[in-house]
């Protein structure tokens, strides 16, 4: 198809000696925050994959939040060091989002592809703030994908983040399915549930995903060849719904009450 050879083709020109492939993918999305918000935004990677086994995923997105009466604009970057033998894939990696707060998330993770399976794992550290407000802490999750078809996958994911003044969880059910092996092109839905001790609320997610791998393929084997998934996913922002770390409030918590005469804070 000619938009797989234009994009394989312009992928090509960025492979340096030594590389088996780079691969990406581009990604708009519209998430409702049900009775809360609207995010539309879009996000995009680059993967390069060596002959040795070794890889790095480059990851960048974007996306306006509209809340009633104000407005929220956020961005995020990051990358992942990664290493692949059969279907066993690890990975070591960081990423930083911007918003009314700064969050960095740190740490590794595995996935390991089965027949219609692919089961991942993910843990580490947060660390992030907001002026004087400073946060440190920890997350893990796990996801699991079933392959109902070559072209049509369905997934579950689960993921908790804890730092000192709290902690949250987010839980996501999605789906994607590939129109046809020689158009690059699926559609994502998914909804998403977060508890936290910030918030909990509920979110829808609609996405459209092109893979730029340049070749004609099922679903299942652009999804293990092409990208890293789950293993290079902003840790605690999920793609389906969720502005930050269930833990944390995406406004920044008030200033402390003005001490009294003295300059004692009464307790």
């Amino acid at each position: 198809m000619k938009i797989n050879t234009l994009a394989g083709a312009a992928l090509l020109a960025l492979v340096p000696s030594g590389a088996s492939a780079v691969t990406g993918t581009l990604q708009g999305f519209y998430s409702p925050v049900l009775d809360t918000a609207d995010m539309s935004g879009g996000k995009g990677t680059i993967d390069l994959f060596l002959d040795t086994g070794w890889g790095v995923e480059a990851a960048a997105g974007g996306a306006h939040i509209s809340l009633p009466g104000s407005s929220i604009d956020y961005g995020n970057i990051g990358g992942t060091v990664f290493w692949r033998d059969g279907n066993l894939r690890l990975g070591v990696g960081a990423h930083y989002a911007s918003m009314l707060i700064n969050v960095v998330t740190y740490g590794a993770g595995a996935e390991y592809d089965l027949e219609q399976w692919t089961i991942a794992a993910r843990a580490g550290g947060i660390t992030g703030g907001y002026g004087a407000f400073t946060f440190d802490g920890g997350y893990f999750g796990a996801q699991a994908k079933f392959y109902a078809t070559p072209d049509l996958v369905f997934h579950a994911t689960l993921e908790h983040d804890a730092i000192a003044s709290g902690h949250g969880t987010i839980m996501s059910l999605g789906g994607e399915w590939s129109f046809s092996e020689t158009m690059p092109i699926s559609a994502i839905v998914g909804y998403t549930h977060v508890i936290g001790d910030a918030a909990t609320y509920d979110a829808l997610f609609f996405a459209v995903k092109l893979y730029l791998d340049g070749e004609d393929a099922p679903l299942i084997e652009r999804q293990r060849s092409s990208e890293l998934g789950f293993l290079g996913d902003f840790p605690i922002f999920s793609e389906t719904g969720s502005g930050g770390p269930a833990s944390i409030s995406t406004t920044p918590p008030p200033p402390p009450p003005p001490p009294p005469p003295g300059g004692v804070i009464a307790l």
